[in-house]
């Protein structure tokens, strides 16, 4: 999954980790999915 740096500061900037915003633009994307599905798409360990 290819976020943009901008967004993903934006989502710092809100309080979020690195972690934390790959993980809710992939929730967003995806919609229900499970945390592994969510592991896998934004790359981030489970």
């Amino acid at each position: 999954m290819i976020i943009q740096p901008e967004l993903l500061n934006k989502l710092k900037d809100f309080g979020l980790n690195s972690y934390e915003s790959k993980i809710w633009v992939a929730l967003l994307s995806r919609g229900v999915s499970t945390a592994g599905e969510l592991s896998d798409i934004a790359n981030v360990p489970l």
